[in-house]
């Protein structure tokens, strides 16, 4: 029979047209997709409660502290300057989270996530311990190649740091 390929982000599925099983697959990835959907929806949809939740919370202090600011200034008592840096801080941070409660932003996120997974599959390489390093290919595991540990950054004179290696080995495929 005829074969098809379903894309995955770590390769290809074959299934047999016509073959019995391959409905079964069907049937069951279908379950799988709707259930991972399901939980997906369910975090993101969290996440927006608590952008909201934060928003009110963090909303309502702000306006107590303009507020405070306000009638000190029509009170004509002094104001330090360094009160303008949390006033502007804090009217980002206030912006930042009403994007993420009422805005696009979760949709911006997500649009940069595709372009990630599709453009920067090299971020995602495991370490070469993990059992499906062997799902990525040479180039994507030498995208970073040439970057060391963390630990190999630090200023030597530091009990933290460690030498770093002498040569940058790439993982090999087993």
């Amino acid at each position: 029979g005829t074969t098809t390929s379903t894309p995955c982000s770590t390769g290809t599925t074959q299934l047999q047209m016509g073959n019995p099983l391959s409905k079964v697959e069907d049937v069951v990835q279908d379950k799988i997709a709707r259930r991972a959907a399901l939980m997906r929806e369910v975090e993101m949809s969290v996440n927006i409660s608590r952008a909201r939740d934060s928003l009110m919370w963090f909303g309502g202090l702000y306006t107590v502290f303009l507020t405070g600011l306000g009638v000190g200034a029509i009170a004509r008592k002094p104001i330090p300057p360094a009160v303008g840096v949390p006033v502007i801080l804090g009217g980002f941070g206030l912006a930042n989270m009403a994007d993420m409660a009422y805005g696009t932003k979760l949709a911006r996120v997500v649009k940069e996530a595709e372009h990630i997974m599709e453009n920067e599959r090299g971020r995602f390489v495991p370490p070469k311990q993990a059992f499906f390093n062997h799902l990525y290919t040479d180039e994507e595991r030498t995208v970073y190649g040439s970057v060391g540990a963390v630990g190999t950054y630090w200023p030597s004179f530091l009990p933290m740091a460690r030498a770093a290696a002498k040569a940058v080995q790439t993982p090999k495929n087993d």
